[in-house]
């Protein structure tokens, strides 16, 4: 048996029963919407459907569109005991009644009704009358063999009317529009006539709605197509790095911001030019650069970037442009990489530059710095050294000179053996001198590197004092920290001090000196 399923739709429900209890609204533009500043419209009547109001819409802007139109606030309440009301009427006809799509729409399946009530078109009619009679509201009917056809038929007779679709009919009025296997959408063919689409017509018609569901399916990959591009040109846009895209021929694609900022020059004027006219705002002038590497290779560009490096199809290099930020010129971290289709083919290169000026200079100022720290360790390593060497040459000459001074006074008697040690001890003074050049040179180089490090402290790790003495003469005056040998009068050569050590009393002798006595 053929389902046959009634749709009964009273138009714009809310509009419809407010006229009903106020017959001085009839005619006039309704607008049903609560009063509060941020309400929407929840329901409106035809007038105000024709100056542009729709339900959802901001109340401010229904009342702009339709500025005669009346606001009325909902009444829920006798909305629901109106659409009780015409239940009622609809279940005297069928169990089968399904409320759906909000208030003032009612399904009704009489399948099999029509030994009690006739025809089915017979109950649409019965029911549209009463609901007339009764309620006062003058309702849509249609009559189809599924919920699908009977709304579609509903609208086509809005705001008023009845449309009956009969049975074997649905297939002219509703062609399926295919994309190959997959159903993409309805299209309806109206024409109330009996049989006046043969079956060579609907084939005909499902011919016409295949290709436009091929038509609708490139639109709508089209206009997914666009929504990407655009979302991948808003990222791009928006990337913290200068980027640039050129396609195959050298047509700049892409500028965004980061790469306005950085060059001054707005991607209303860069995009679309070629010529290399995309190097002038980093170089400036006009020639290949990174990202035209990508799409071909040149020896006399590549020379440019001596520490050009690949990762894959990925170019890498730093580079200092010139051009950059008004001439003043920035280091920069470059990477070039082609763009493809879904093929595989290159169709384009991109480039993002990554300014790098601040880690640039601070890893040069890093390498001074620790060029500087190795030049002050060696001279300090140097200072060390020296000082050591010197005050071992004075432990010696100290002995030296002790005894040499025991045998001065001793030889008075001999001439040539006095004259002999005389000589000994004038090299000596000559030696003290140099350990005193030597002792200087060392507190220069160590006071130089405590200036270059600026970290005063009173001992060094070796044990010497802070002016480059032995620790044992930190508390001596400098004119006793180093030889000094004076001639007093008609005594020849003199020790007055040795490094280190303190001139013995008079008539004493030298604790260096020791005196050996001949068998």
């Amino acid at each position: 048996m053929e389902r046959r399923i009634i749709h009964l739709n009273i138009a714009d429900f809310s509009v419809a029963v407010e006229r009903v209890l106020d017959t001085n609204l009839k005619g006039k533009p309704l607008i049903i919407a609560d009063p509060s500043p941020r309400a929407v419209v929840f329901d409106m009547s035809d007038e105000a459907y024709g100056d542009g109001v729709r339900k959802g819409m901001p109340l401010a802007t229904a009342r702009h569109r339709c500025r005669s139109a009346l606001v009325l606030p909902p009444r829920p309440e006798q909305y629901r005991k109106v659409l009780h009301r015409c239940l009622e009427h609809a279940l005297h006809y069928t169990p089968l009644v399904e409320r759906s799509h909000g208030t003032g729409h009612l399904y009704l399946d009489v399948t099999g009704t029509h030994r009690l009530f006739g025809p089915a078109p017979d109950i649409g009619w019965r029911l549209r009358n009463t609901l007339r009679r009764d309620l006062g509201l003058d309702p849509i009917w249609s009559l189809g063999s599924n919920k699908l056809v009977a709304k579609v038929a509903s609208r086509l007779v809005k705001p008023r009317g009845e449309y009956i679709v009969g049975g074997g009919e649905e297939m002219p009025f509703l062609a399926p529009i295919r994309n190959k296997k997959q159903i993409v959408g309805l299209l309806h063919f109206n024409d109330r006539r009996k049989g006046c689409f043969a079956p060579e017509s609907i084939a005909a018609l499902e011919g016409i709605a295949a290709h436009i569901g091929a038509a609708l399916m490139r639109k709508q990959a089209e206009d997914i197509l666009q929504e990407e591009r655009k979302r991948l040109r808003d990222i791009v846009e928006f990337l913290p790095d200068a980027t640039l895209a050129i396609d195959r021929e050298g047509h700049v694609i892409i500028w965004n911001k980061a790469m306005e900022e950085m060059t001054g020059v707005p991607a209303a004027t860069m995009i679309g030019r070629g010529g290399y006219c995309h190097a002038i705002p980093l170089y400036g002038e006009a020639r290949p650069i990174l990202i035209d590497l990508v799409l071909e290779e040149n020896q006399e560009t590549t020379v440019r970037y001596p520490h050009l490096t690949r990762q894959g199809d990925a170019l890498m290099a730093e580079v200092f442009c010139h051009g950059l930020y008004g001439n003043k010129g920035a280091w920069g971290f470059a990477k070039a990489s082609p763009l493809r289709d879904q093929e595989g083919n290159v169709v384009g290169a991109i480039e993002s530059i990554r300014d790098i000026t601040q880690s640039k200079r601070a890893a040069q100022e890093k390498k001074s710095l620790q060029a500087q720290l190795i030049q002050a360790q060696k001279m300090e390593a140097l200072g060390t050294l020296a000082g050591g060497i010197a005050h071992d040459f004075n432990n010696i000459l100290s002995g030296i000179l002790g005894f040499a001074d025991l045998a001065r006074t001793k030889t008075l008697d001999l001439p040539v053996v006095h004259e002999y040690v005389g000589e000994i001890l004038a090299a000596g003074t000559r030696a003290t001198d140099l350990i005193r050049q030597i002792l200087t040179f060392s507190r220069r180089l160590r006071s130089g590197v405590d200036r270059r490090h600026h970290a005063p402290h009173d001992r060094r790790q070796d044990g010497s004092a802070d002016d480059g003495r032995p620790a044992g003469l930190a508390g001596l005056p400098h004119d006793r920290a180093h030889p000094d040998f004076d001639r007093g009068a008609g005594q020849g050569p003199r020790i007055s001090g040795i490094v280190g050590q303190t001139d013995p009393p008079a008539g004493t002798p030298h604790p260096a000196a020791r005196i050996v006595k001949p068998k």
